[in-house]
């Protein structure tokens, strides 16, 4: 179960990472470059491009909030913090520091750059949850758009199978054994259990 998790999150990783690539390398192009992305984010208004953004949203206090929740709260978040328990051996664990550190930073800084430049692109698209979305279809040609697009569905995905996996080992691993300490070693029921308690969840949330 947690290395199905952990080659499915690797898989939606990889995808998200060549995406944001893509999605980026496809904006700047059809803004003209990046000078022309920048000038154009100016002429819609000059603050697009300054340090605290449209009407000074980005406040100190809101980007510190920011950082520490990105940056350090989320290794705290129950799904996070039993990868990060989970490492084979020292040797994985430096290994995954490089990688890690390569994979968020390119697609937090290249998201939010796609987001960014996207308004020179889409200056009229006000609905936040639709800007990723649309500018793939604008930019990339449609192969690629129809393939890319898995790349936000990845990242939901990637959270929610994180998130079924630690809510099944609770129940079951912290809750029910908690009252029934002699099923411990009975490994063939707590699977069965795992599964089962694993399947209802995933019901429950497409409803």
């Amino acid at each position: 179960g947690f290395r199905a998790s952990v080659l499915n999150d690797t898989l939606q990783g990889t995808v998200m990472f060549i995406g944001t690539l893509l999605l980026l390398a496809g904006i700047v192009h059809a803004a003209g470059g990046l000078h022309g992305a920048v000038e154009k984010l100016t002429q819609i208004d000059p603050k697009l491009v300054s340090p605290g953004g449209a009407d000074d949203i980005l406040s100190p206090a809101f980007m510190t909030s920011f950082w520490v929740l990105v940056c350090f709260g989320v290794v705290g978040l129950p799904h996070t913090a039993v990868r990060c328990i989970s490492y084979k051996d020292s040797k994985a664990v430096h290994r995954g520091i490089v990688i890690g550190t390569i994979v968020v930073g390119t697609v937090m800084l290249g998201m939010h750059l796609a987001g960014a430049l996207g308004r020179a692109v889409l200056p009229d698209l006000h609905v936040p949850d639709l800007v990723i979305p649309t500018l793939m279809i604008t930019v990339l040609p449609p192969v690629l758009a129809g393939i890319f697009l898995a790349a936000p569905m990845a990242s939901i995905m990637s959270s929610i199978n994180a998130h079924l996996l630690q809510a099944s080992a609770t129940i079951i691993k912290d809750l029910w054994l908690s009252t029934r300490p002699h099923q411990a070693r009975n490994e063939a029921l707590l699977k069965r259990l795992s599964s089962l308690i694993t399947i209802l969840m995933s019901c429950l949330l497409l409803l």
